[in-house]
């Protein structure tokens, strides 16, 4: 079995709904046959929301055992970079100030004094 790698450039003009399931940029990494390849970029032709397309041959004897363990590897990184983040996001967020928008305004309060400059005050 064969590893190949699949990138496909959506269309940007799609409307919002058909663009949040695969957004604009696609990388498919997976193993087949030549059949497998055939058929996915067959689909590619006659699908209008694909821009372009390649299909690049990674490996001509994928090691599906040390693929999974890629897989399993790269998803608990991902879990754990998910469980580090999370707590210092939600720090940052109780830091922010309140936004202007949400602070009440007193009368006058807001206006800023202005000061001449040297050349308006000759110009007086």
């Amino acid at each position: 079995m064969r590893r190949y790698e699949t990138i496909i450039i959506m269309d940007p003009d799609l409307p919002a709904e058909k663009q949040e399931p695969v957004g604009h940029y696609i990388r498919f990494d997976f193993c087949g046959t030549g059949a497998v390849v055939d058929e996915m970029e067959r689909f590619f032709r006659i699908d209008d929301s694909v821009l372009k397309y390649m299909t690049v041959l990674l490996d001509k004897k994928a090691d599906l055992e040390k693929i999974k363990e890629e897989v399993a590897a790269r998803e608990s990184q991902t879990a754990k970079l998910k469980e580090e983040e999370a707590p210092s996001e939600i720090m940052k967020m109780q830091e922010q100030p309140e936004s202007p928008e949400s602070q009440t305004a007193e009368p006058g309060k807001n206006e800023v004094e202005t000061i001449p400059t040297e050349n308006e005050e000759e110009d007086k």
